[in-house]
């Protein structure tokens, strides 16, 4: 019987081995054994080229094989540290470690970074052609370019039923809408399209919306100002301070009434932001102008405070100094508590001082009359004068500051 020809070669080669003959006849023998070249040809078989990588396999996560690192930290860990527990061995991420075979990453292609990521949606490339569609030319909203467009405009009061009416005879000349898709296709939604009323501010709003979003346009109830602000909440908010009114009291006529109101934010930034300042420097004009028409003229001053509430707590006193003659107002003196030692009753007396002091180095005064101020009738009184030529008035009720002696038939005139 013929012996195997696998075997015969297998076994002389594990003798030889085990017994110590020529290293190179090993190899020799070892490279010629027909189960090293069926290895061989296992192995070459198992590699992965760039022709028959399947990429998609390999980039599935699916496919995927996390490491765990084995190895120890290198840093010194305290016992005593409870932030220790908390350390996460550091792990790696192998893409195709589940697949069979041994994976090949040098015959990987390169991908650049300008390439296309296969597991990220490729980003919309807008165009830059415009759209063959033709597009009808809708008006904007109206924009306020000088004082002109506002000042002396005719507004009035809308409500929304009346205006649904007058939409739903309107028709938009459009046919089709030319809002652009997420996919860069052209919308192309027939009209009809639906409206939306909707409210901002004092203001009310009417869309034309496609059903896929698009709005065609919107019409608005007020012009609007720099920076998207409308008009009527910008006047509002404005003329509650002009006329001396506040906030609070025509938020709550308008909510009685149902009307829409500025947000009492809004109001107050149009009034720090566009009013106050203005305001200061339009009564520094003007008060400049009334003090030069009143120079080298002897002028007769009626003076009264107010405090901002009724009462003992009042935080605020206005003094207010009016010509006799013109009915101007020439000085307007704030005092707050702060600069009276926390006591509001002689706040008056205060404003009536820093008045006296103001307009005697700015125009000849010949007399100042005011009420019957309890403080400042204590100014008149001779042991406790605090003003220099101050004389009591004939008038009941009334007291006179005078800078000449009172004569006999001296009185103080009311307004």
């Amino acid at each position: 019987m013929k012996p195997n020809r696998n075997e015969v070669p297998t076994a002389a080669i594990l003798s030889s081995i085990s017994s110590g003959t020529d290293r190179d006849e090993h190899l020799c023998a070892i490279a010629e054994a027909p189960e090293i070249e069926s290895l061989d040809n296992s192995l070459h078989d198992m590699s992965i080229g760039e022709e028959e990588l399947n990429e998609n396999a390999f980039n599935d996560h699916m496919n995927s094989v996390i490491d765990w690192a084995e190895e120890e930290p290198t840093f010194h860990r305290d016992p005593d540290d409870s932030s220790d527990e908390e350390y996460l061995q550091p792990i790696s991420l192998r893409m195709g470690g589940a697949l069979k075979g041994a994976q090949a990453i040098d015959n990987l292609p390169t991908i650049g970074i300008d390439e296309t990521v296969h597991d990220l949606p490729a980003p919309e490339v807008l165009s830059d052609e415009p759209l063959t569609l033709k597009q009808p030319i809708l008006p904007g909203p109206q924009k306020v370019l000088s004082d002109a467009d506002i000042v002396g405009v005719r507004a009035a009061v809308m409500y929304e039923n009346s205006l649904r009416q007058l939409v739903t005879f309107l028709t938009l000349p459009v046919d089709t809408c030319t809002g652009v898709l997420r996919n860069g296709s052209v919308c192309e939604s027939v009209a009809p399209f639906p409206t939306v009323i909707a409210t901002r501010g004092t203001a009310m709003s009417v869309e034309w919306i496609c059903p896929n979003g698009h709005c065609l346009w919107r019409w608005n109830s007020q012009p609007v100002l720099k920076f998207g602000m409308q008009a009527g909440d910008f006047l509002l908010s404005s003329n509650i301070l002009l006329s001396g009114n506040n906030y609070a009291k025509v938020a709550l006529l308008l909510k009685f009434m149902n009307i829409r109101m500025v947000n009492p934010t809004t109001h107050y930034t149009i009034q720090d932001t566009y009013c106050v300042d203005t305001i200061k420097e339009y009564w520094e004009e003007k008060r400049s102008e009334a003090i030069s028409r009143l120079q080298g003229k002897d002028v007769v001053l009626l003076g009264d405070g107010r405090n901002d509430s009724p009462g003992h707590s009042a935080q605020y006193c206005s003094y207010t100094t009016m010509e006799l003659d013109s009915k101007e107002i020439v000085y307007v003196a704030t005092i707050d508590k702060r600069q009276t030692n926390w006591n509001s009753n002689i706040m008056e007396k205060e404003g009536f001082i820093q008045t006296v002091e103001k307009l005697t180095h700015e125009i000849k005064v010949v007399e100042f009359c005011t009420d019957a101020h309890v403080q400042i009738g204590a100014l008149f009184e001779p042991r406790q004068r605090q003003i220099q030529g101050a004389q009591d008035s004939p008038q009941p009720g009334h007291l006179a500051w005078c800078q000449k002696p009172v004569q006999k038939n001296c009185y103080c005139r009311k307004v």
